[in-house]
């Protein structure tokens, strides 16, 4: 069974699923998370303001009525328009929250108490709730207090490198937001491991994270460099000539990286690599990036000049040589081995069908064969 295959199944059992979501949260890690937690298998309600319903909706290209951003982070979620300053809504929370399992609240707690959506309110309505909090920066602390857009949590994590042009400071053009993305996944994950909890017996289960903390996790290696006083990674554009990025003849980029002894001596051979190369290396550690071996460099680039990339990626992969043609999303999504893994499926919307993109996991049933057995 497919990502996708499992995916209709648990929409065509929409309204009978398990666990049940409310989500009250807007933009994008709350809906992150709905959205992966459907494709496991949850029926998730979401809130949205009759004024124009989640942000999502008014972010990125237009389809139909709506926006490409609302249909990829909501595709098979369920809605549901209520007014938070009108009379009907501390009712309608509360039979929400006594219909749910897991609550997904979006704010930072004071906003949250305000809503009448704080997880002190709904945990003395449902005490077997699972309660998520995602928030910009923590519950408490120095910045708990601080509003989150987008990139600051990410500018505030140490991810984002400062580019500069024409003496002004800017964002790198292919930078994207990690941190609310990362808050989703982890939401989704802590959701899962509070569910579990709770069906081995425990109460109610409050999970919290912050968009700033996800952030600084996807950065664990210059974090845990930074706590303990120890050198920083090197950059990849610094490992050396065995770790890189090569041009070819077709203008395409590509990256090799034989640091291990066995790929570099296929490397040696394939490219054409003259015979003493393949001898020339340091293996103590087990790799060799070729570092501050300039010469080799040019010698390499000369060779891979003389093929189109595609080439020399297939050559390599036959070979079982680490390299791989640079491509764009686009080019990755539209690739047979993306068809292939399933990693997008077709939603059949009032507006017309859209592909939306699933999440990496497939969780299959022992009993319907898993599909590498086949």
């Amino acid at each position: 069974m497919s990502k996708s295959d499992s995916l209709k199944e648990n929409q065509a059992d929409l309204g009978r699923g398990w666990p049940r979501i409310v989500d009250f949260s807007t933009h994008f890690s709350g809906p992150m998370a709905s959205r992966a937690l459907v494709q496991f298998g949850a029926d998730v309600v979401k809130v949205e303001n009759p004024r124009g319903g989640d942000g999502n909706r008014q972010i990125g290209n237009s389809f139909g009525t709506t926006s490409d951003v609302h249909h990829a982070l909501n595709a098979g979620t369920r809605s549901v328009a209520l007014d938070a300053r009108s009379a009907a809504w501390p009712l309608a929370v509360d039979a929400l929250a006594r219909w749910a399992d897991v609550v997904i609240v979006g704010a930072r707690p004071e906003d949250a108490r305000k809503r009448g959506v704080d997880v002190e309110t709904l945990l003395a309505v449902n005490p077997g709730l699972v309660y998520c909090s995602v928030t910009g920066y923590g519950d408490d602390g120095p910045w708990s207090g601080m509003p989150a857009h987008g990139l600051q949590p990410d500018v505030m994590a140490g991810l984002v490198e400062v580019e500069w042009h024409d003496g002004m400071p800017r964002v790198p053009a292919s930078y994207q937001a990690h941190g609310t993305a990362l808050a989703g996944i982890w939401a989704a994950l802590g959701i899962q491991a509070a569910l579990l909890r709770r069906l081995r017996g425990g109460s109610g289960q409050v999970v919290t994270l912050s968009i700033w903390e996800a952030a600084l996790s996807w950065m664990w290696r210059e974090a845990q460099a930074g706590l303990n006083d120890l050198p920083s990674r090197p950059d990849f554009q610094a490992m050396g000539s065995r770790y890189r990025m090569y041009a070819c003849s077709d203008g395409r980029v590509l990256l090799v990286c034989p640091i291990e002894r066995k790929y570099w001596e296929r490397f040696v051979d394939i490219v054409g690599l003259p015979e003493s190369y393949r001898a020339t290396g340091s293996w103590e550690r087990g790799a060799d990036y070729g570092a501050d071996r300039d010469d080799e460099t040019a010698v390499v680039a000369q060779a891979l000049v003389a093929r189109p990339a595609h080439e020399w990626e297939a050559l390599f992969a036959t070979a079982g040589v680490p390299a791989a043609m640079v491509r764009t999303v686009r080019e990755a999504v539209g690739t047979g081995h993306a068809r292939h893994l399933g990693v997008s499926t077709r939603v059949v919307l009032a507006e017309g069908t859209y592909t939306a993109p699933l999440t990496p996991v497939a969780v299959v049933p022992v009993d319907g064969g898993y599909p590498a057995s086949k």
